[in-house]
């Protein structure tokens, strides 16, 4: 049998208060059978399904003594499963001291330390002592939260699962401090200037040490680890800007006598001395040193043949500094992913199936390559990645407010119960009263002998006559026999708890020979009583309302467990789709009524709602199953890219020069160097079209109608005579994995 445990939500309000199972059970009447009797049984089958208990128990207090409870059968079931502290409503006053007369007169004393709710963990995570901890004691304080706090609430099946949620959600990551990260930076006080002549000073110490790891160790050759070691030595000085700059112009300092070679300033010439220039980077080993040659060659010539190409040059670097820029960046990123290229000049339609869940591009175009886009641009870059976790954040919230349209809220829902309890008893309380016609009573004899036969209804006596008891009705075997409207009401609630069981006990065929016993005896009872099957048909439609924020309720518990709301929370698609998949089933299980039937339930409107739900969440998860592609071009340095295809096209190189290893790397490098602010701008102007399809449309709608010229700038080719020292220098620079 499944654990019990208490629904968060019931914890929560004025007058709880926490105590043991056993502390609230010595305050109230003693529990002679706790495993028998209708109410014990229906708690069971409710636990069985794997509901929590909705309702706390509840004690009223007058002058320090218990006069009233509720909940005995609760407090057992919990105790049994485990749990160490249940919350109790009060109505009236615990004395400061905690001690109270039970209401059997004994003394019970309460542990006072405990009776008010726990500081939640975030508000404890937060508190300046818990931040001055060490990660040790931070670790000891987690453990001793959940030992002290949300172990006692939880029963002991569902223990580990808890402690496992709980340490994973609250796990402390620790980050160094400014003082520890000030004394092991070398840099610390060093001057702009001072930073810059070092950068420069490295470019030139690199190229002999580069000679020197070209060199057997033997003859004055580096050692294994040694240019490694460099590397780490230099990398505090390489993090500061003015560091890289001046790292830049040493560079470009060593390759001066680039510009005596013949033919350096061409594309071939530059990609030459670059490679030879890159060649002479320090490396750990031949492939290493390959790729600097690579590396310094293509940079080297790039940059040559980008001074071939001013224009493109220029609109390189000035469109990631311009919102138009920054938005054509983005909207080409979607282009170059997508599937079909005129995506976004198609019109776009069902942006919202459930109001306020805005659905993201991928989900409003199917398209397979913005999918693929949608998880790179998360994986690339945090803030992206926080952008669409607020969109989820805020979707799951609608999606629960479309549930919660259905569910009604609890004083609705008490509302109607009291209203439809108070004409049926009075309705039924009347129909009881009214004898049966003879002529009708022998119209049904005959199906009234063949019914006593069958043996459910002679167990039905037995559980008949307790019903009425739990009701405070007197109902005995001898009026049970005289076949009285009442005494058969009783026989039908007992059929009604035999078809329970048999379905907890997944017995479907005894389950329907019973339903078939009780359509016959409900038969009889409205040919014997017209006035007890209207008081039915009024009950029935009484419950409408009910039973439809029954299934509200029920969805809300299935798709938005309560553990979810200490952590991050999302419908899954099948998880969904298991819940809805049966609309009757849900139904049943929803309601507790073996015949309900959700289309008879729920209005069109309510239907509308859950088709629209299952379309939103389907939805959100094929767009990420077409994501699943493996090598999906990666969506970072979207300015630095930008910049590598506005240079390649005039060229005339091949489009996959975008997005090959060197044209990355050289993004790294743009964006590291300069433009790290813009990267930031337009990544997240990328997340606003990917989770925004309307502002994606607007935008590239603007850029159609939007003739952009960009000025011309008269530049002195004359000074391509001191471009070779600068492309090879580049070259030399972006080879030595600065």
């Amino acid at each position: 049998m499944a654990d019990a445990r208490m629904d968060p939500q019931a914890t929560k309000g004025d007058g709880i208060v926490w105590m043991t199972p056993q502390q609230y059970l010595d305050l109230t009447p003693d529990l002679k059978k706790p495993e028998q009797g209708g109410q014990a049984e229906s708690l069971r089958e409710s636990i069985a399904r794997g509901e929590p208990i909705s309702t706390p128990p509840s004690l009223t207090v007058k002058g320090g003594k218990v006069t009233e409870q509720d909940g005995r059968h609760r407090a057992y079931q919990l105790q049994q499963s485990g749990v160490g502290l249940i919350p109790v409503r009060v109505e009236g006053e615990i004395p400061k001291d905690g001690k109270l007369t039970s209401m059997m007169g004994g003394p019970v004393q309460l542990d006072t330390a405990r009776l008010a709710a726990p500081k939640p963990w975030k508000d404890v995570a937060r508190s300046p002592e818990y931040r001055k901890l060490s990660p040790e004691q931070r670790d000891a304080a987690r453990q001793q939260y959940f030992d002290q706090v949300v172990a006692p609430r939880v029963g002991k099946g569902d223990r580990d699962l808890a402690r496992e949620q709980f340490m994973g959600q609250t796990e402390f990551r620790r980050v160094p401090t400014e003082a520890e990260m000030r004394e092991a930076d070398p840099t610390n006080g060093m001057s702009t200037l001072d930073l810059a002549r070092a950068g420069a000073g490295k470019a030139m110490s690199d190229l002999g040490t580069g000679v020197r790891s070209m060199l057997p160790a033997a003859l004055g050759g580096t050692k294994p680890g040694e240019v490694d070691q460099m590397r780490r030595e230099d990398a505090p000085l390489m993090a500061t800007t003015a560091g890289r700059l001046g790292n830049v112009g040493g560079s470009i300092a060593t390759a001066l006598p680039a510009a005596l070679i013949p033919g350096a300033n061409t594309v071939a010439g530059a990609g030459a001395a670059g490679a030879v220039y890159g060649a002479l980077q320090p490396a750990e080993s031949l492939g290493e040193r390959t790729g600097n040659a690579l590396e310094g060659g293509l940079t080297a010539g790039g940059i040559t043949a980008g001074a071939r190409a001013l224009p493109s040059v220029y609109r390189a670097l000035v469109d990631p500094f311009r919102q138009v820029g920054q938005d054509k960046i983005a909207l080409d990123t979607i282009g170059r992913f997508a599937k079909d290229p005129n995506v976004l000049s198609k019109p776009m339609t069902d942006l919202e199936l459930v109001p306020g869940s805005r659905r993201s591009l991928a989900e409003v175009t199917g398209d397979p390559g913005i999918a693929q886009l949608q998880r790179a641009a998360q994986a690339a870059s945090p803030e992206t990645a926080n952008v669409f976790a607020d969109v989820r954040t805020q979707r799951l919230q609608a999606r629960k407010d479309a549930v919660a349209t259905i569910a009604g809220t609890e004083g609705e829902k008490q509302f109607f119960e009291a209203a439809r309890d108070a004409t049926a008893q009075r309705l039924y309380g009347e129909a009881f009263k009214v004898k049966p016609d003879p002529a009708n009573v022998a119209k049904v004899a005959p199906q009234i002998k063949e019914l006593l036969q069958r043996p459910s209804i002679q167990a039905a006596r037995d559980d008949a006559l307790k019903i009425a008891a739990e009701e405070g009705v007197k109902l005995t075997p001898k009026k049970l026999a005289d076949g009285s409207i009442e005494s058969l009401h009783y026989m039908k609630k007992a059929l009604d708890s035999q078809i329970s069981r048999a379905k907890v006990a997944g017995d479907s065929a005894q389950a329907a020979r019973l339903l078939d016993t009780q359509k016959k005896l409900l038969g009889v009872m409205d040919t014997l009583s017209p006035d007890y099957k209207a008081a039915r048909a009024v009950y029935a439609a009484d419950s409408k309302p009910i039973n439809r924020m029954e299934i509200g309720e029920y969805l809300s518990k299935k798709l938005f467990p309560a553990l979810n709301d200490y952590g991050t929370e999302r419908i899954r698609a099948a998880d969904f789709a298991k819940v809805i998949q049966d609309g009757d089933k849900l139904a049943r299980s929803a309601t507790g009524h073996p015949g309900a039937k959700l289309a008879d339930i729920l209005t069109s409107d309510q239907m509308k709602t859950i088709d629209a739900l299952a379309h939103d969440v389907g939805g959100e998860a094929a767009a990420v199953e077409r994501a699943k592609v493996p090598g999906s071009p990666t969506a970072q340095y979207l300015s630095g890219k930008n910049a590598m295809r506005e240079i390649a096209g005039p060229l005339g190189m091949p489009k996959s020069f975008a997005e090959s290893v060197v044209a990355n790397t050289l993004a790294n490098r743009w964006v590291s160097l300069a433009a790290k602010p813009v990267e930031e701008r337009i990544q997240a102007r990328l997340a606003q079209f990917l989770t925004d399809p309307q502002t994606a449309a607007a935008a590239a709608a603007r850029r159609a109608q939007m003739a952009q010229t960009l000025p011309m700038s008269a530049l002195n080719f004359g000074g391509q005579r001191v471009l070779p020292p600068v492309a090879v220098g580049s070259g030399a620079y972006a080879a030595n994995g600065q």
